[in-house]
């Protein structure tokens, strides 16, 4: 089963993508602030990451180039965020480390999918 660390700072989402992702075959283990997820990282090996962009310690931005930083970086690297004008932010990271953006509200199923997809290439 592949694992997924999924970062968000709401925890409904949270408690929904592990529940959702177990349904589409994948294990989500979950981070409320990026200081965890980073954490998790330094422990834990995954197949995929997904991260929000706008939290209030630290952006989803930052914890990207933390990520890459210390050699963890793993693909997909997946950002959601809603707020849609983070998109420009995100266009010039897309290839160069980040492969997809979701827009909240999210359609978790469709995240999975992507997820299960690309870790199949």
């Amino acid at each position: 089963m592949k694992r997924v660390l999924f970062l968000d700072d709401e925890l409904e989402i949270l408690e929904l993508v592990e529940e959702l992702f177990e349904m589409a075959g994948l294990e989500a283990v979950t981070a409320s602030n990026p200081k965890a997820a980073l954490d998790l990282l330094e422990k834990e090996s995954f197949d995929a990451i997904v991260s929000d962009i706008v939290m209030p310690e630290m952006s989803g931005i930052e914890f990207f180039h933390i990520v890459k930083d210390k050699g963890k970086l793993v693909s997909p690297f997946v950002f959601i965020t809603g707020f849609a004008a983070e998109n420009e932010k995100i266009d010039e990271l897309i290839g160069n480390g980040v492969d997809k953006l979701f827009l909240k509200p999210l359609q978790i199923y469709e995240i999975a999918e992507y997820i299960k997809k690309r870790c199949e290439e």
